[in-house]
């Protein structure tokens, strides 16, 4: 018996105005889907192939919407009679109307939104660019899941393997080697400006700016680089951002979607407001010390001797905190949580498991379920933590950049922890190749299967590495949850469960 492929279709465009962010960011899902069996089709207009080419090549279906904007719902059903599995909406001018059109045809409705304004009909909203939304769930036609925050931020897995395996770089100061980002299509024209502002700043470093063959910039920034010989590097439609972002020490760009990108390599930046919507990330960022301001394009094109100030400014100190800053708000594992909350484990009586990321507020219950003697005498440290040390150590790991560190929510209450450190011991060939499992279930909620469901969650949630975790031969019931998962014995007291996803 075979098994029928699920089938996802994805509205999004990529304009001049707008640029391939959303293009760009749904082909990842996109990519994700397909690793997992799915099948994907976007339906576009023609002008998002020519702004963003590997749309073309990307493996997956393209359906041009050549009608008005009143007739797209008529010809998706028409295209596409038997509905999807998913629909996703990435589109500034799509809201509550077009989602109600294709309510029924669609069996779910996952929405990528980064505007506060819109209502919208879906069972998914998707805000990679907020720390939190107060949209208003009364005045809504739907009561949707919420994945709000820089940890859904869709990056292409090779970001998180490259930070997994290689670890953050250390970044020199003043930089050596420079990143222009401007976005693919450099709607406001700052390439050129930019590398004349690195350049001033810091005239002994070499610079590689990345543009997409449709930009109108290229002309200028061919010119510039032929000018400056070696010391100007142009990249177009480059596909290996994550291992030239590992190369450089510092970016100077816009404050567009490639600014998660940075933050899980680790790259401090200097940002440029090229659009409205990017103002929301250039603050956050600023503010948690990850980024500096240069103003908004229209400020920085009439004051760059302020902009110049403000890169000169700068010391190796200051560089070196910016560059921890960044690495703590993006882990780049976005795409695995979206896929979790889509496709959740199921442990019995039908019990829906998920994971969200641990916050301070959990520091009680979490004192609480490792206080438990139960719990506690499994432990290679069985001493009970008193309060103060607890919420050091808490305050420590949250600040780490060791690992996923979750609640598990069964039904969407928290019923235990689990805890992913990359483990140093046992990999000393491929450092940083696999986390070690802490897990917790709460003693109120043990014998259900939950374990194992949080287990196969989280090697979801960090497909491509292996597991390992040490559980004492006595603890018959974690080495049946943890092998009922997969995990296999490896030496005394060992068990490792080998990777399954290629990411």
């Amino acid at each position: 018996m075979f098994e029928v492929r699920k089938f996802c279709v994805i509205r999004a465009d990529a304009t001049t105005q707008l640029g391939g962010g959303h293009i760009f960011r749904c082909l990842v899902l996109a990519d994700a889907l397909a690793a997992k069996g799915w099948t994907c089709v976007f339906a576009t207009d023609e002008r998002s192939v020519e702004i963003v080419p590997h749309l073309k090549d990307s493996g997956h279906g393209l359906l041009h919407l050549n009608c008005d904007e009143a007739s797209e719902t008529n010809a998706i059903k028409d295209a596409f009679p038997a509905g999807c599995d998913l629909l996703v909406v990435d589109h500034y001018l799509r809201d509550a109307s077009f989602e109600t059109a294709l309510r029924s045809w669609a069996g779910m409705i996952l929405v990528v939104e980064d505007l506060l304004d819109r209502q919208h009909v879906c069972d998914f909203i998707l805000d990679q660019t907020h720390a939190e939304r107060s949209t208003d769930k009364a005045a809504s036609a739907s009561n949707p899941i919420e994945l709000i925050g820089h940890e859904f931020a869709l990056l292409r897995p090779r970001f998180s393997r490259r930070r997994r395996t290689g670890g953050l770089p250390v970044r020199h100061f003043p930089p050596q080697r420079i990143l222009i980002q401007v976005g693919a299509s450099d709607i406001s024209g700052l390439a050129s400006p930019l590398v004349s502002l690195a350049l001033k700043a810091f005239p002994n470093a070499t610079l590689t700016v990345l543009l997409g063959s449709s930009s109108k910039s290229l002309p200028a920034m061919r010119q510039l680089s032929q000018l400056y010989d070696r010391q100007v590097d142009l990249q177009i439609d480059v596909r290996n951002v994550d291992e030239l972002m590992s190369q450089a020490d510092f970016m100077i760009g816009a404050g567009g979607s490639a600014c998660w990108e940075a933050c899980c390599m680790g790259l401090p930046m200097a940002l440029v407001m090229a659009a409205e919507n990017q103002q929301p990330v250039i603050d956050q960022l600023s503010h948690a010390g990850a980024a500096i301001s240069l103003g908004s394009s229209e400020v920085f094109n009439h004051q760059g001797d302020v902009a110049l100030l403000a890169l000169t400014s700068l010391d190796s100190e200051k560089v070196s905190a910016m560059s921890a800053n960044a690495a703590r708000i993006c882990d780049g594992l976005g795409v695995y949580r979206v896929l979790l909350a889509l496709q959740p484990e199921i442990a019995a009586d039908d019990v829906v498991v998920t994971l969200r990321s641990v916050r301070g507020s959990d520091g009680p219950l979490l004192l609480s379920w490792q206080s438990d003697p139960s719990t506690r005498r499994y432990f290679r440290d069985s001493t009970v933590p008193d309060a103060g040390t607890h919420y050091r150590w808490l305050a420590n790991r949250l600040a780490s950049d060791k690992g996923p560190f979750c609640i598990i929510l069964c039904n969407n209450k928290p019923c235990g922890m689990i805890r992913l450190d990359r483990n140093y011991e046992r990999d000393l060939s491929e450092r940083f190749a696999a986390y070690e499992v802490s897990l917790i279930i709460a003693p109120d909620q043990r014998g259900k299967g939950l374990a194992t469901a949080a287990l196969r969650a989280a090697s979801r949630l960090v497909d491509g590495a292996d597991l390992v975790a040490h559980i004492l031969a006595q603890n018959l019931s974690s080495v049946s949850a943890f092998t009922k998962a997969g995990f296999v014995p490896e030496s005394s007291d060992w068990y490792r469960l080998k990777a399954q996803g290629d990411d």
